[in-house]
């Protein structure tokens, strides 16, 4: 599990309190396709290095001077991710030709964009809107519609692995929002999953302590700095 608190971070064994610090200076925020590589930005460039935290860092390729404005967010499948640049969200390709990998523009006038997760299948982003008193939203990847919003609270938001449900924290509840569809989407009523959740000390806003398999196992890192497992399907109350 990559885990970002302030300007570090560091890989956290799901299930040990083992952890393996990465370098500093570097943007981390996601794994390549295969998740054989951790991809991060520094300055204007995108780097990477070996999923085990150790090797060297190398250089794969500059952003054409672009300044990400925040932490880009990878796709679950690793091959592209999204950006914002200035006011603007952008999504771009890992690997491809010159022409293939240059930013695609997804979102305008995107101030308050807080947390943006592109869905499993590349279509659709969740966001979390901090304007008009919040909330989570869905909007197509093309950007041929508006946003939607899906919830009027919540946040750390995460799609399913199969892009079929959606878990959210409101409070120290964990939530979930079922999916369904594929051209376009239908969403279901927001309801409780677990409570008595208690992120780890130094936890940011922006940060996503939050992943969700597709047989919906739940790792979050809980307050004990430990990654815990749990089975969505529960009604138990989540134990450090």
């Amino acid at each position: 599990m990559l885990v970002r608190t302030g300007s570090s971070s560091w890989l956290l064994e799901i299930g040990r309190r083992r952890r393996i610090g990465l370098p500093m200076g570097i943007d981390w925020f996601g794994w390549s396709a295969g998740s054989s590589k951790i991809v991060g930005v520094r300055k204007d460039a995108l780097v990477e290095m070996p999923a085990s935290g150790l090797g060297e860092v190398h250089d794969v390729r500059k952003l054409g001077g672009n300044s990400l404005r925040t932490l880009p967010v990878m796709s679950l499948d690793g091959r592209q991710f999204l950006g914002q640049i200035g006011d603007d969200v952008f999504s771009f390709r890992m690997d491809g030709a010159v022409e293939e990998t240059k930013p695609n523009l997804v979102m305008t006038k995107a101030i308050e964009f807080v947390g943006p997760r592109p869905s499993p299948d590349g279509r659709w982003i969740l966001d979390e809107g901090s304007e008009s008193g919040g909330g989570l939203y869905v909007a197509p990847m093309s950007g041929k519609s508006a946003r939607r919003q899906i919830s009027p609270v919540g946040n750390r938001a995460i799609w399913r692995g199969d892009g079929k449900e959606i878990l959210f924290i409101s409070g120290n509840t964990l939530m979930s929002i079922t999916v369904e569809g594929k051209e376009s989407l239908t969403f279901g009523a927001a309801r409780k999953l677990f409570s008595g959740l208690r992120l780890a000390g130094g936890t940011v806003a922006s940060s996503v302590p939050l992943a969700v398999s597709r047989k919906r196992r739940a790792h979050l890192l809980a307050a004990s700095g430990r990654a815990t497992r749990t089975q969505c399907d529960s009604r138990e109350d989540v134990r450090d």
